[in-house]
């Protein structure tokens, strides 16, 4: 399962074929990477993941996979571990190399114009990585991936492998492990060049009384780039969001969850700033029951460890399948109830530039994604050890935004996401 983001606003018909499509592409690569008997390269080169303006399909390599699934019942755990890192690492690839979403190629840009990228990644035996505030980084959620492997199957480092890297260190490590590096004006669209300028120069002329500055990319192209009555509802429906991926695979007796989250963070963040994808139990949290993602307004998800709490909640052996919803919309009710809509008062604004702006006021955005396998236990065999047999697996999610974009796909199907 793949989700591509919260947005305050409805999103128009073109917009929705464009997300539509692009999540559509990824759960293929996913499905692909499962069912394919291809053996799968640690150093895969995300240039074959192409970006939106190359015009690219994706994995080139992976077309036409319908032809070749095959079965992955002889596999072993370590396997199916490696299998489940690389779904979670590929499908967002697809995600972070387009510029409709807010991750990689596209991320929203910080007050100086730089990109500066958020990931995680967590599995249900315990593993946990994060970056925060990582530059000139192609694919961010590549390096979670790398560092969780590193704890997973490498036994050469005498020290503690870290869990999470933040900045310089974090660029370090990519550079050391030969993860694909880039310039920062090449991880930039003319999308986020449009919204940094726009947002910007509204912050100092409305909110901070200044004369806007100059801005920092040439928008020479655009007529009315200072003018104040621009139409900020057209900008929103160019502004992505984080993305997403849980992945269940179940071998015999043995399962696997996995979650992961790659973000550009909010527009015209501090420097430095880190967000709910790099904060373990906010942007995504797994246990052996269930997995969770979750996007929206960080600070607050991080006040109120969303993830974490769900999984937690939801972990209860006693929730039944008919409380699900109702528990998740409680939640949220919750949520929404401990960090109420600021409104900005400042008598400088007409009220039209309030609604247009609501995405910039509101912090209770929250759209979240839930994987929880259902079993049953039966003790007919052996009472003193119970077999669980798959009975079923329940996605769920929830929403306190307008849209909320996400895409599934299930080996009952893996033809159509």
């Amino acid at each position: 399962i793949i989700h591509g983001g919260v947005s305050v606003k409805s999103l128009n018909k073109k917009k929705k074929l464009i997300l539509k499509k692009k999540l559509k592409e990824a759960c293929n690569i996913v499905t692909n990477l499962i069912y394919s008997n291809d053996h799968i390269d640690d150093n895969i080169n995300t240039n074959d993941i192409s970006n939106d303006d190359d015009g690219g399909d994706g994995f080139d390599i992976y077309n036409n996979y319908y032809n070749r699934f095959k079965s992955i019942e002889k596999k072993n755990i370590n396997y199916l571990k490696k299998i489940s890192l690389k779904s979670i690492q590929y499908g967002i690839n697809v995600l972070e190399n387009s510029k409709e979403f807010n991750a990689g190629y596209g991320s929203s840009l910080n007050e100086d114009g730089f990109v500066e990228c958020d990931a995680s990644c967590m599995t249900s035996d315990g593993q946990y990585s994060s970056v925060g505030a990582i530059t000139n980084v192609k694919n961010p959620i590549n390096v979670v991936v790398k560092m969780i492997e590193e704890q997973l199957y490498s036994n050469q480092f005498p020290l503690f492998y870290p869990m999470c890297l933040v900045g310089e260190g974090a660029n370090k490590y990519a550079k050391l492990h030969n993860i694909e590096m880039c310039k920062n004006e090449t991880l930039i669209c003319d999308d986020s060049k449009e919204i940094f300028n726009k947002y910007k120069n509204l912050i100092y002329s409305h909110y901070l009384e200044l004369k806007p500055d100059n801005n920092i990319f040439d928008d020479s192209n655009s007529e009315n780039n200072n003018n104040e009555n621009d139409n900020f509802d057209e900008i929103d429906f160019k502004i992505g969001d984080t993305v997403g991926s849980i992945c269940f695979i179940q071998n015999h007796n043995e399962s696997l969850i996995s979650s992961g989250i790659s973000s550009g963070g909010i527009n015209l963040k501090h420097r430095g700033r880190v967000g709910p994808g790099s904060i373990y139990g906010s942007g995504c949290y797994t246990n052996s029951s269930i997995g969770v993602c979750c996007s929206g307004s960080g600070e607050t998800l991080i006040k109120y460890l969303m993830s974490f709490k769900i999984a937690n909640y939801f972990s209860n052996d006693n929730l039944l399948d008919d409380d699900y919803c109702y528990s998740l919309y409680s939640i949220l009710d919750q949520y929404i109830s401990q960090f109420p809509i600021k409104h900005n008062n400042n008598n400088n604004n007409n009220n039209n530039n309030n609604n247009n702006n609501q995405s910039m006021n509101s912090n209770t955005n929250c759209g979240v994604l839930i994987v929880k396998p259902d079993y049953i236990t039966s003790s007919a065999n052996n009472e003193d050890h119970p077999e669980r047999e798959l009975y079923g697996v329940d996605v769920l999610y929830g929403q306190t935004c307008k849209t909320f974009c996400f895409a599934v796909v299930s080996s009952k199907d893996p033809s159509h996401p």
